[in-house]
């Protein structure tokens, strides 16, 4: 499994997940490949996401504390 820092994704679903407590995204990044994650309260099928050191501060998007 490859670092996804800097490729733009898009959320294809939100499901449940019944051995978790919150729900879980199906990501699909710009270069195709498909990963789940964990889904923020806001988040809705179509939201753009990124994982960057120097994202925008917005609902989805991923950085280094």
């Amino acid at each position: 499994m490859t670092d996804k820092k800097t490729i733009p994704a898009k959320v294809e679903t939100v499901e449940y997940d019944p051995y978790r407590s919150g729900f879980i995204a199906l990501i699909c990044y710009a270069d195709g490949e498909r990963r789940y994650i964990l889904a923020h309260n806001t988040i809705k099928v179509g939201d753009s996401i990124i994982t960057n050191d120097s994202a925008q501060l917005t609902d989805g998007n991923r950085m280094e504390i």
